[in-house]
């Protein structure tokens, strides 16, 4: 067996679909323009698209590259979209699923940041940005409920979440040692 068709073997897996070169960009691109609340919100709309309607990844094998985004320090939706680049279209893919996905969120926050500071003492702009609030977090909600089902799959994994909330919120421990306390428990 050859050593691309070897490699080729190591990065698509079973039920995995190779999208075109095309997709891939224009699927990113349009993500960029429409990052509307936050990670969760990112990360949502690629398992809806990725493992939902185009079927690029297994749920599971998202969620556990969503699982090792989120272990990396920085932002995980733009790793995410990052890695499955990488995994769909190698090097190249990579570059290109980050630079659509990050660049166009990035120039409308450029042109929103500057209509805020010149609009943005008008009664109606402040009423467009609170409605706006309320969507976003029905948004950040509903995200959480969906990867919710995919990720916790057992008794075991929804104990270990109660126990991370609990013991972040009522026992003062830090975030960053939740991994470290959950790897330990599991091994």
């Amino acid at each position: 067996m050859g050593q691309e068709a070897k490699r080729d073997q190591t990065v698509i897996c079973e039920g995995d679909q190779m999208p075109s070169w095309r997709e891939v960009f224009l699927y990113f691109l349009m993500l960029g323009f429409v990052n509307i609340g936050g990670p969760v919100a990112q990360i949502t709309m690629m398992y809806n698209h990725m493992v939902e309607r185009r079927h690029w990844l297994s749920e599971d094998r998202f969620v556990k590259i969503m699982a090792f985004c989120h272990m990396l320090p920085g932002p995980e939706a733009l790793q995410l979209a990052i890695y499955v680049g990488y995994l769909k279209r190698k090097l190249v893919g990579g570059i290109l699923a980050g630079l659509t996905f990050i660049l166009p969120g990035a120039l409308i926050m450029i042109v929103l940041s500057r209509l805020y500071v010149t609009y943005g003492s008008l009664p109606h702009v402040n009423d467009v940005l609170y409605v706006l609030k309320t969507s976003v977090l029905g948004i950040i909600g509903a995200g959480i409920l969906k990867l919710g089902r995919a990720s916790i799959r057992n008794f075991f994994l929804a104990a270990l979440l109660i126990g991370a909330f609990v013991g972040m919120r009522f026992a003062g421990i830090q975030l960053s040692l939740d991994p470290a306390l959950a790897g330990l428990i599991t091994y």
